[in-house]
């Protein structure tokens, strides 16, 4: 009989602490979400900066942040790249990127938001033993709540980490592009296409991971 307390008192030590991690994880996901999509902005007010031909450093991140909308910003950025005059060998290249980097970051803004406006609970796991923390919709957004309760919904610490990383992508491609622009700027085209094989290369397989997703 002891030793079945005992037996008990582990299992239930462990699944304590299985639900202390996964909390800490979902914790941990949801903080880098909120950092690095700060960080993400600063990269683009950069971009804005070379845009800018690099003579505004301090006025774009002023410009930038004077809008309150993250729509709006990339609005105004995506303006004045969509107006750059490109030389003829990247001309049809970086603007087709951008449209890819676009698509991808309003993704990626949709997903932030519903992690930011979000709330942790827990539901049981499907083995019996302990619970899962996973993000839900704000308890205003009754609609979409109600129906991730009632189905496997939520995110999952995994699912909000895979937001985080999405992220860094996009900080990358954003270098990216502000090496490109940078370079152009000073007319040294050499020095750009390390950064467009980069880009091209990362979106390619984007692209291929995303149809491999559709595919399952």
């Amino acid at each position: 009989m002891a030793q079945e307390s005992l037996s008990n008192d582990v299992i239930r030590a462990r699944i304590e602490s299985d639900r202390e991690n996964d909390r800490a994880s979902m914790d941990s996901a949801i903080l880098g979400v909120v950092r690095e999509f700060a960080n993400l902005e600063n990269d683009i007010s950069a971009i804005l900066e070379e845009l800018l031909n690099g003579s505004w450093i301090f006025s774009a991140p002023l410009i930038y942040y004077a809008l309150n909308s993250s729509e709006t910003r990339m609005t105004i950025v995506s303006v004045v790249f969509n107006n750059v005059l490109w030389p003829d060998s990247f001309k049809q290249r970086v603007p087709a990127l951008w449209k890819t980097f676009n698509r991808r970051l309003k993704n990626i803004r949709e997903k932030r938001n519903k992690v930011v406006h979000g709330q942790v609970g827990q539901r049981p796991n499907r083995s019996g033993y302990g619970t899962q923390h996973r993000l839900y919709p704000a308890f205003g957004d009754i609609k979409n709540l109600v129906q991730s309760l009632n189905s496997d919904g939520g995110m999952s610490g995994h699912d909000v980490q895979e937001v985080v990383d999405n992220i860094v992508c996009l900080r990358a491609d954003a270098a990216d592009f502000r090496h490109i622009l940078r370079s152009i700027r000073l007319d040294m085209l050499d020095s750009a296409i390390e950064p467009l094989q980069s880009l091209e290369d990362r979106h390619l397989k984007d692209k291929g991971r995303s149809n491999s997703q559709k595919r399952r």
